[in-house]
């Protein structure tokens, strides 16, 4: 009886951690968050946000979790594209090359660990808002490309350095 009970336990104590980490974190100063939105069909639709450090590229444990999600619910729907929209809110060429390294972060796990098509993802990166990337559904017809960065002498990322 007492091995049921803390098999019972340990099993719903898992899935609380796994709902805790997918849907709402701040782990190591890195908010993440998956937005449901019920959406099946392909409208503009935010299914991910991610808000980074300052400065920063970097991805966590937590965001990695949930991109897996992410990728997951992106092949369930295999007529959608995706796009993944990183933001800073400054307008130097490190802003411009920082959003691009984070936007290039997401879209390199989506397509290879998440086993989403290049294809179907639509790179977007700005230097207005805030330090967050959106990954949403998109009805644009716009071709999965991957632009050249903006600045690689400021890139964050050291495979991307020259």
């Amino acid at each position: 009886m007492l091995k049921q009970s803390l098999n019972l336990w340990w099993s719903t104590s898992l899935i609380l951690v796994g709902a805790i980490l997918l849907f709402s974190c701040n782990a190591f100063g890195q908010n993440v968050t998956a937005v449901d939105t019920g959406a099946t069909q392909c409208s503009d639709s935010i299914i991910g946000k991610i808000s980074f450090k300052p400065k920063s590229a970097y991805l966590n444990k937590a965001a990695y979790h949930l991109l897996d999600s992410i990728a997951t619910n992106i092949r369930t729907h295999p007529a959608c594209r995706v796009m993944v929209s990183a933001y800073l809110n400054e307008a130097s060429y490190f802003a411009q090359q920082l959003s691009w390294d984070r936007a290039f972060l997401i879209t390199k796990y989506l397509i290879e660990k998440g086993g989403v098509s290049e294809s179907r993802i639509i790179f977007s990166y700005e230097s207005k808002g805030n330090d967050t990337a959106d990954i949403s559904f998109s009805n644009s017809e716009h071709k999965g490309i991957i632009p050249p960065p903006p600045a690689p002498n400021f890139s964050t990322l050291k495979h991307q350095r020259q």
